[in-house]
């Protein structure tokens, strides 16, 4: 994955609405991709910057989850049905990062080529959040 392709990632998740943005990134494809292409992109440059969105992504919605948190307690007498939104963000942070460990784990054992990549991208990630 080039650089020239990733911009065309972002550019077409930019584009879409907050709504349809949003489902994508709570655990979902969009993020499987960035964690993917932070993983196992060849160009260090493109990994680099899916860390960046990556860590953005948990970013918003943590940030989303701590408002809508503040929101209930302030509201919890007139509305205590309010769902919370991105579920719990640094489980799934946290589980995710321990998954890809695990598949590097095993790649390591395989003596697959790329998984030394993997691993240093793993704990750039973990340094960087």
């Amino acid at each position: 994955l080039g650089f020239s392709a990733y911009q065309s990632f972002q550019i077409l998740f930019k584009s879409l609405t907050k709504s349809v943005r949003k489902s994508l990134t709570s655990d979902g494809p969009a993020l499987a991709a960035l964690w993917r292409i932070c993983l196992a992109a060849g160009n260090d440059d493109v990994a680099t910057q899916a860390m960046r969105d990556l860590l953005a992504v948990y970013g918003a919605i943590s940030a989303m989850k701590t408002y809508n948190s503040s929101s209930d307690m302030k509201d919890n007498d007139y509305n205590s049905d309010t769902p919370e939104v991105g579920g719990a963000t640094e489980d799934s942070f946290a589980q995710r990062i321990f998954e890809c460990l695990l598949k590097v784990k095993v790649d390591l054992e395989k003596q697959d080529p790329s998984s030394e990549r993997s691993a240093e991208r793993c704990v750039r990630i973990l340094n960087a959040a």
